[in-house]
């Protein structure tokens, strides 16, 4: 009886998940309906690429202890196809022991070293320095979007030209498409990129196309100046990305999926790494369970929309939903 019981909860839970990811990749397969600018993700033409050359970006890299890494990153940021004098590069030097702040200036960043030893995740150095970005004074007051990627990261060279177009038709938060860079490395990179397409594209691609907003995945996000001050940066969870997305969605910001601007970063390619990455992402969306299933019942939203973000806030790991439907 027992054993029926958990097979029974299993089927209901199951069956709950399934429609709502099905219906995401059936989506994929259909054209848009909602009133949004095409340019933004197919290739525009170098004229008029050119015209749409208008905002100034800073690009901002957290890191702490990577100056194994740091240079390349910048490198890959400074080879954009985008106006040298439209793009800045700000790394923040967030608690750093090593070398960082040396070989990012280097590189050619600029750099802002952060030392706290009470605030010091990735969440609250963003925190900091997007607030200090934002200001009118701010001496980065030219510019008007922020986009920020981790320190193993390595950017497509249109990305800010993919980026560019969504701003100008109004959007203030887009997250980009997050792949593995390392993906020839070993047998689990090669897994962790099919896996990545399915969690950083086919899902996010769901969920904008649903107008249920896109997640932010903390690499390869971008922010207005003018979304920023609606709505700032508070989030330091161990899923601040994730724990931003639900602070926007409840305050009726639309988060944007950019597919065809795309960023790689390293993933681990030892087993114990690869399960320590995997816990500390699961430990932060079990954290977000239990704050904002509250939230999103009280939300001033449409039935239909608050139980399409019970499905995404309570969905399983696609591994697990995987065995499960087996």
């Amino acid at each position: 009886m027992y054993s029926l019981l958990v097979q029974l909860t299993l089927l209901i839970f199951v069956f709950a998940c399934f429609p709502f990811t099905g219906l995401m990749a059936f989506l994929l397969f259909k054209r848009r309906n909602r009133n949004r600018s095409s340019t933004a993700q197919s290739p525009a033409s170098e004229t008029a690429r050119s015209a749409l050359k208008k905002s100034t970006f800073l690009v901002v890299i957290p890191a702490h202890n990577e100056e194994a890494s740091i240079a390349r990153t910048v490198a890959s940021v400074q080879s954009m196809d985008y106006p040298h004098s439209n793009l800045r590069t700000l790394v923040i030097a967030d608690n750093c022991s090593d070398s960082t702040a040396n070989v990012a200036r280097d590189a050619g960043a600029e750099v802002y070293e952060r030392t706290d030893h009470v605030r010091k995740s990735k969440g609250y150095a963003l925190e900091e320095v997007l607030g200090k970005l934002a200001q009118s004074e701010s001496e980065y007051q030219d510019c008007n979007a922020f986009v920020i990627i981790d320190a193993d990261t390595s950017v497509s060279k249109d990305l800010l030209l993919r980026f560019e177009p969504l701003i100008t038709s109004g959007c203030d938060f887009v997250q980009a498409y997050y792949s593995v860079r390392n993906s020839e490395q070993s047998w689990r990179t090669r897994l962790l990129t099919y896996a990545l397409a399915l969690f950083n594209g086919v899902y996010l691609d769901g969920l904008d196309r649903m107008n249920l907003g896109s997640h932010l995945r903390g690499n390869g996000m971008m922010f207005t100046r003018r979304g920023l001050a609606r709505v700032p940066w508070k989030a330091a969870s161990l899923a601040e990305d994730l724990e931003f997305s639900w602070i926007l969605r409840l305050a009726g910001e639309d988060v944007r999926f950019l597919k065809h601007g795309v960023v790689y970063a390293d993933m681990p390619a030892s087993a114990a790494a690869s399960r320590s990455q995997r816990a500390r992402w699961e430990h932060g969306r079990s954290s977000l369970r239990q704050l904002y299933t509250p939230a999103i019942l009280k939300a001033q939203a449409p039935v239909w929309k608050r139980c399409a973000w019970l499905c995404d806030l309570w969905m399983p790991p696609l591994s697990l939903l995987a065995v499960a439907i087996v």
